[in-house]
């Protein structure tokens, strides 16, 4: 058991080193405990890559493991005592933004916990379900792998915003007329990026890269600051002054719609039922 929460603790720190000075502990110790405990499991459970140590595949079933054994634990003792546990759900920052926060007190009524929220790609919080460092994600449909439960959500979709003052008549019929349009771009995700190209060229939009970042919320900010156009999900429509901006419509936006999954490891589900729970909830909330 000891070696066990010194795992936890390595893991959550990121290395022997910050682990040791974070609870002090000394380095030699919890080296000789990662020791024993690969012997005992006949595995390793590290892979060193130049000064740092990543976790092997059994390294990361292990810290799934012990981390949703120890959380069952804390759940069966806070139960006892009528305490309560938060639920820890990672996500993209537009969705925590736009669909989550507007709607937070009821959601963590529906759940019944609080909901403590991370933003994260995809791919890390895929990693961190997996791993036990969150209880849920809300991702891509398509990154949901067979170590993954997954539940439905509703999908992202998008609108194009421009400024009128660049607009013939401040209408987006006048689109076609606009020989430069300037253009705020999501430069984080290489297939979304794309796919915005693509409808921009086949559209024929003679659009102009004035910006280029990595979350929809900074996209947002800039378009409104610099008076430039962008792609952005519908929900976040509510942040663009209708008298400044004007959605236009344009053959292949639906193209860019992302299926959404509310996920949770198998791995680790009889441990983490509240997890389990948690994301059958968000899903009913959500999609009735």
């Amino acid at each position: 058991m000891e070696r066990l929460r010194s795992f936890c603790e390595i893991v959550e720190a990121g290395s022997v080193v910050a682990a040791a000075n974070k609870n002090g502990v000394e380095q030699s110790q919890y080296s000789r405990q990662m020791r024993d405990l690969e012997k005992a499991l006949g595995t390793k459970l590290f892979v060193k890559e130049g000064k740092f140590l990543r976790l092997s595949r059994d390294g990361g079933k292990l810290a799934a493991l012990t981390r949703a054994y120890f959380e069952a634990l804390n759940d069966l003792a806070e139960r006892v005592s009528d305490g309560g546990r938060a639920v820890r759900l990672g996500t993209a920052e537009s969705i925590m933004r736009w669909i989550l926060i507007p709607r937070y007190a009821e959601l963590a009524t529906a759940v019944g916990a609080r909901i403590d929220v991370e933003s994260h790609r995809t791919e890390r919080i895929v990693e961190k379900v997996l791993n036990g460092g969150l209880d849920l994600g809300i991702v891509r449909a398509d990154a949901v792998t067979p170590d993954l439960e997954s539940f439905e959500f509703p999908a992202l979709t998008y609108s194009l915003l421009i400024p009128r003052d660049i607009l013939p008549d401040k209408s987006a019929a006048g689109l076609r007329a606009v020989k430069t349009l300037p253009f705020v771009l999501i430069d984080g995700d290489g297939r979304f990026v794309r796919g915005v190209k693509t409808l921009l060229e086949k559209n024929e939009i003679p659009a102009q890269v004035v910006a280029r970042v990595e979350s929809f919320s900074l996209a947002t900010e800039l378009a409104k600051t610099l008076s430039a156009a962008t792609i952005v999900p519908q929900q976040a429509l509510v942040e663009f002054a209708a008298d400044r901006f004007a959605i236009a419509e344009i053959d292949g936006l639906a193209a860019l719609t992302r299926p959404l999954s509310v996920i949770v490891s198998k791995l680790t589900a009889e441990l983490r039922t509240h997890a389990w729970r948690a994301a059958s909830r968000l899903s009913r909330l959500y999609c009735g």
